[in-house]
């Protein structure tokens, strides 16, 4: 049932017309990041380090460019992942839902596989945009290094993942607890701004394990790991997943899994009804019994007792009718 519901989320997304534009935004973000470090584009510098010694197509170039431009895609996935559980909300769905004969972990499992899956999708045009620029002729030929194996693949493997793993489980969660999109997109803006600021103020950090280990990102921590590397080194190796880099991944790791274990915690599959619920203010007025409505009086008429003759009445040979008998007491 889990991965039945990730297929259905996914089959969504690919029919949305926003999927095709985040992954050509993507594409076209990593071509121009490639063309301009390759010397394709005049007046466009970009360096992965070194001093633009660096093969644009070096692992660590495109660990580097990888991990950049997906620190941009968080509001991107705070979208995706908040509208995962906002959607049965946002469509009055959540009675279908939360009657069906699903489980609780079913039922968040598969709407968070989604949405991972939906963001891992997404990324992949970050790959596919820079290979295909490094395969034009555009780019100086001094630049471009001889391809490394697993180089475009690695990236995602060591940090791209796990940052996913990490921001979906963030802000699926915050649409789960709030029930509600604008805190969602709030808090991508105010993460995404707060990291940017924490990087510039991190080169005044002594400690720099300990600000390799704060990094959610795992740049620094990446950069702790080949610091010490040489140009050759950058160019030619993978950089392991080990050391401080291991650590962090499993630190951030973890911190996802954790949040997914409080949403799971806090999660109901009762919802509150939309829109205000109106009451009786007094209880309503007691049935009593009323009194049968009186016949209205005629004008001229005769009593009961007049049709009767008065030779009859002194003799008392007639019967008393119901109607007669109130009067002779």
């Amino acid at each position: 049932m889990v991965l039945a519901i990730a297929r259905f989320e996914v089959a969504k997304r690919l029919r949305q017309i926003s999927t095709y534009v985040y992954f050509a935004v993507f594409f076209a973000i990593a071509m121009f990041f490639m063309l301009a470090a390759g010397g394709a584009i005049k007046g466009a510098t970009v360096e992965f380090g070194t001093g633009g010694k660096l093969y644009v197509n070096s692992p660590y170039s495109l660990l580097q460019m990888i991990t950049l431009i997906g620190h941009f895609g968080v509001v991107m996935t705070a979208s995706i992942a908040g509208q995962a559980t906002y959607q049965d909300i946002e469509h009055r769905a959540t009675s279908l839902f939360f009657t069906a004969p699903i489980s609780k972990a079913q039922y968040l499992g598969g709407r968070f596989l989604g949405a991972l899956a939906v963001t891992s999708l997404l990324y992949t045009a970050i790959g596919l945009g820079a290979w295909l620029a490094v395969h034009t002729p555009w780019l100086d030929a001094a630049r471009v290094g001889p391809p490394v194996p697993l180089s475009y693949v690695q990236p995602y493997l060591v940090v791209l993942l796990p940052n996913l793993l990490f921001t979906v489980a963030i802000f699926f969660s915050v649409s789960t607890w709030r029930r509600r999109m604008f805190p969602v997109y709030v808090g991508s803006v105010v993460f995404l701004i707060g990291y940017l600021i924490a990087v510039n103020l991190s080169d005044g950090v002594d400690d720099k394990a300990l600000a390799a280990m704060l990094d959610p990102f795992g740049l620094f921590a990446t950069e702790r790991v080949t610091e010490y590397w040489t140009v050759a080194e950058r160019n030619t190796r993978l950089i392991p997943l080990s050391g401080l880099l291991l650590y962090n991944r499993l630190l951030w790791t973890g911190v996802a899994l954790a949040l997914l274990g409080v949403t799971y915690a806090r999660f109901s599959f009762s919802h509150r009804a939309e829109g205000k619920a109106t009451m009786l203010t007094a209880p309503p007025p007691e049935l009593t019994a009323s009194p049968p409505p009186e016949a209205p009086a005629v004008r001229g008429a005769r009593p009961p007792w007049r049709s009767t003759s008065p030779r009859a009445r002194r003799s008392g040979c007639c019967s008393r009718s119901p109607a007669s008998s109130s009067w002779r007491r």
